[in-house]
This record gives C-alpha cells, sequence and structure tokens, in this order.
C-alpha cells in the first residue's frame, strides 16, 4: 500500500514523496485503590505523507481511509499553493543499511491485567498506575528505499501511598519480557513509601543530590530536545555553539540510539538508525540530524529524522565506577526519586526549574537524616552536566508519563552544588 501511495504522489506532480504506514495494537489497564479501572485494547492505523514539489513541502496525517485518492490530490493541491521552505535540501538517498528485525513475540501474549494482580498483592497501602503493551509495525516507502520494521514493548508504572503525603513510584519498562519486572516495581514503590516518613518542609540552599534513575532520566528526556539541530537553529538549545566544548566530566557518555524501548530500524527519510554520541567523555560531539539540517551544518544525517525536525528515539548514559551502595557510603545531601513539572525560565541557556515528588530524602554522613517535601530543584542543565561527580555501575531503563516521555538507561547520578528552593516560590 505505501509504494502505491508513493507511486501516487509522484505520478500528481510529487518531486519527492514519503509514505510512512503505522499500524500499532495497544493494550491499557489502568488501576488505582488497587482496583483495575479501565482495560481496554485497541488498534490505531495511520498514513505519515511528506512531500515536496520544489522547495514548497508539506506534511499531514491520514486516519481516515476510505477516500485516499482525493486525499492525496488535496496533498499535492496544497503543496503547489504553499510557501518555499527555505530550509529544505531534499531527502535522503542512501543510507538504507538496516539491521534485522528484532523483537520479543512473548510481549504479545503477555496479560496485563494479571501483572497488575501479581503486583498489589505483594504491596500495603494504596496503589495506582498503568500497565501498556505495544505491538507496532511500520513500513515506509520513498523514491530511494522502501523498508519494513516491527517491534513489541511493554511498560508498568505503579505509585505507592501509605498516607495522604507519603508514597513511592517506581516504573519497569521492557522491550524483552525477560526483563519486565512489575513485581518488584510494585515491592520497591512500597519500600520507598516506608522509609518516607513524618515528611518536613525541606531547606533551601545548595546541596550534593544523588538524582535516582527516573529523576534523571527526566533531566536527560529534556535534554535531548537540545541535541535536535532543528532547535538549535530556532534557538530552543543550550547546546548551541557547544560542538568541540567539554559540557560534562570525562567519565560521562551520553547517547541516542535506534535500539531500546522504542526501537526503530529506520528514522523518518528511510535511514538506517544507529548510535551517535551526543557527549563523549566530557565533550559535546554532535547535534541530530535529518538530510536538511546536515546539509545546512555540512555533515552527514544522524539517522534522526522526523517528517518535520530532527528528534531522538532511546537514550543511554554510560554505566559508572561506582556501586550504588558506594554512592551512598557517607553520603551527605539530598536523595531525589521522582520529578514532575519540569519548566524552562531560559531553553538557550539551560535555567529550569522542576519539582521532586513521591519520597525525598535527606542523609547525613550515609544514613537518612529526615525526609523532606515542598522542595523545587531550580538550576541550570549545563550546570548540572558540569556538576555531575559520580555515576553508579546500576542502570535502570526508565520511561513514564510526559516526564521520561522518551525512554532511557541511567544509573544513579551523583551532582554536586544543586539549587535547592520552595516548590511554593
Amino acid at each position: 500500500m505505501e509504494k502505491e501511495i508513493l507511486n501516487k504522489l509522484l505520478k500528481l506532480g510529487a518531486d519527492d514523496a514519503i509514505v510512512k504506514i503505522t499500524e500499532a495494537d495497544i493494550e491499557q489497564v489502568r488501576f488505582s485503590r488497587n482496583r483495575i479501572d479501565i482495560a481496554k485494547n485497541w488498534l490505531e492505523r495511520s498514513i505519515d505523507i511528506f512531500v515536496a514539489i520544489g522547495k514548497r513541502t508539506i506534511f499531514t496525517t491520514i486516519r481516515d481511509f476510505e477516500d485516499i485518492d482525493r486525499s492525496l490530490k488535496n496533498i499535492i493541491d496544497f503543496a503547489k499553493r504553499g510557501s518555499e521552505n527555505q530550509s529544505y535540501y531534499g531527502i535522503a538517498k542512501e543510507g538504507f543499511n538496516y539491521r534485522d528485525i528484532e523483537f520479543d513475540k512473548k510481549i504479545m501474549d503477555a496479560d496485563c491485567k494479571e501483572y497488575v494482580h501479581e503486583a498489589l498483592n505483594e504491596i500495603e497501602g494504596t496503589a495506582a498506575g498503568i500497565v501498556l503493551k505495544n505491538h507496532i509495525k511500520t513500513k515506509i516507502a520513498t523514491p530511494y528505499t522502501h523498508a519494513e520494521d516491527e517491534h513489541t514493548n511493554i511498560e508498568f508504572s505503579i505509585r505507592v501511598f501509605l498516607e495522604k503525603e507519603v508514597s513511592g513510584h517506581r516504573v519497569s519498562v521492557a522491550d524483552n519480557i525477560k526483563e519486565f519486572d512489575p513485581v518488584k516495581a510494585a515491592i520497591d514503590a512500597y519500600e520507598l513509601a516506608k522509609q518516607y516518613r513524618n515528611p518536613r518542609i525541606g531547606k533551601i540552599g545548595k546541596y550534593d543530590v544523588i538524582f535516582d534513575p527516573l529523576f534523571f532520566g527526566s533531566i536527560v528526556n529534556y535534554t535531548m530536545g537540545s541535541a535536535s539541530a532543528f532547535n538549535v537553529d530556532a534557538g530552543f538549545s543550550f547546546f548551541k555553539d557547544k560542538i568541540g566544548e567539554k559540557v560534562a566530566p570525562e567519565f560521562f557518555t551520553m547517547m541516542d540510539t535506534g535500539k531500546g524501548l522504542y526501537s526503530r530500524r529506520f528514522d523518518d527519510e528511510g535511514v538506517a538508525t544507529g548510535e551517535n554520541r551526543i557527549i563523549e567523555n566530557g565533550i559535546y560531539k554532535t547535534y541530530l540530524h535529518n538530510t536538511s539540517t546536515a546539509a545546512k551544518y555540512k555533515t552527514k544525517t544522524t539517522g534522526n529524522a522526523g517528517l518535520v525536525a530532527p528528534e531522538s528515539w532511546n537514550f543511554e548514559i554510560l554505566p559508572g565506577d561506582y556501586s550504588r551502595e558506594e554512592l551512598f557510603e557517607d553520603f551527605t545531601g539530598i536523595y531525589l526519586t521522582n520529578t514532575w513539572y519540569t519548566r524552562f525560565q531560559n531553553r538557550m541557556t539551560g535555567d529550569f526549574s522542576t519539582i521532586p515528588r513521591d519520597a525525598i530524602f535527606y542523609y547525613e554522613n550515609g544514613e537518612i537524616k529526615e525526609s523532606w517535601k515542598d522542595i523545587r530543584v531550580s538550576d541550570n542543565m549545563l550546570r548540572i552536566y558540569r556538576n555531575i561527580a559520580a555515576l553508579s555501575k546500576e542502570r535502570q531503563m526508565v520511561k513514564w508519563w510526559y516526564e521520561v516521555e522518551e525512554p532511557g538507561v541511567v544509573p544513579f547520578v551523583l551532582v554536586k552544588d544543586v539549587n535547592i528552593t520552595r516548590s511554593t516560590q
């Protein structure tokens, strides 16, 4: 079908075109107050279409397949009447050496309701959360390539409450059923809540902070947008003019990869995805590119084309040299397990704030001294990365809601002198 649509667009007058068809079989189970509220399955099917006539470009998504021919004609008509896109330099004509399709078929047979029951049976208190299972098939056709992909993944998120302000949150996400462990996530969330007793309002100041993988995953999630060359040009990136500069300690390496929870064999131009080291040994190495941004920067596409702008797929931070226990040994500072409401005051400089939630612990000499609440991290992204002091060997794959919308693999991260303010300020 994708080839047929492509050929029709070319016959109607398109100079270049991309047709991507996505079919997603999704199962969702939501629970609250220890009961399943919603359990549903649904199928989603869409056709993403990009058309270029000269430098006039258009992108749209078709969900109604009843009169595709009419929709295609309208797309061409709109493209002919559109303004020229001076930033457009064509689509990829090479880079189509794809890896084999790999996915775990056992995820398709996973019983989401049973996972919820098993997890809830292991804890006390009140719990809420979600199980989300995806089986996604993708086909792409351009004048220069044709490819298919298939992937499965599963996500579990649970928040356990023992009192009104006493909670712990954990996730288990995987693209391999052997690595999926919702029971452990539930027990870990419950244990966090048990430790988090009688929270008091935290004190403002600068503190050493150990960021849990779930928390630091959120920081990276908001970082990856700044790696897109489109956002650099648009003035929304704190990585502008940073290529070749030291932005983190030598032991820190962060990459984008086509493999992971949101695995992709190819980007939206059909280019094979791979591994792009954005920060390598502390040095900022590359922006994420599609064909057009790569032409502007006189480099090659990184295999990160979205149909509108370059984007990242999955992030990964390489492991450090410390065990989790060694990070907390003699530690004085704050351990932050989760966050939400991350906002930028200035995207170009990286000034941001975010509100820690769930279990927040103040440590003295390696022991929990107090449980805290009502604090805010008010700092700068570049400063956070430069002040990283240690990484754990242990890493976790994280993903949840909007805060870690893009999934990734993250260690525990110790950062020096983090600015803490009141969440109500």
